[in-house]
């Protein structure tokens, strides 16, 4: 009886210490399992961050390309505004010039034919003048001859 009682409590034992070691096997395997997770999580947060890493890089870039541009713009936008504003001067300059010289001459134009006018009127007169001096020397004449 005690031997049995003893092959019992040492079967007992036995089956207690096979759930023991499968228990323990078990929490290897999770702990294995967790060291697996681990590792896989790290490298996820290590890709995670790399592509937090090229995004902040390409912003970064963009934004400077942008902020370039704008520069650009402005440095450009300004030149077009001075290349039209001197471009126009120089039109504005060039039509007054034009409007100079097309008054100077009219006002040549004007004197020559005041001029010419002022000798058509002297040259009338003294055709008159001799047409009136022929015609008292006619009439004298007429007079003269009766």
């Amino acid at each position: 009886m005690i031997d049995d009682r003893i092959n019992k409590a040492l079967s007992e034992l036995e089956a207690n210490l096979s759930k023991v070691s499968s228990a323990s096997k078990q929490v290897e395997e999770t702990v294995g399992s967790y060291k697996a997770l681990t590792t896989v999580t790290s490298n996820y947060v290590n890709s995670l961050s790399k592509i937090n890493d090229n995004l902040k890089s390409v912003l970064n870039l963009v934004g400077n390309d942008y902020e370039q541009k704008v520069k650009d713009f402005e440095h450009n936008s300004d030149t077009v505004v001075k290349s039209f504003e001197n471009d126009s001067q120089e039109i504005v300059n060039s039509c007054n010039s034009a409007i100079s010289s097309i008054n100077n001459a009219v006002e040549e134009i004007k004197e020559n034919v005041a001029g010419s006018i002022d000798e058509v009127k002297k040259k009338m007169n003294y055709t008159i003048i001799a047409n009136i001096a022929i015609l008292v020397i006619m009439i004298v004449l007429f007079f003269l001859s009766k």
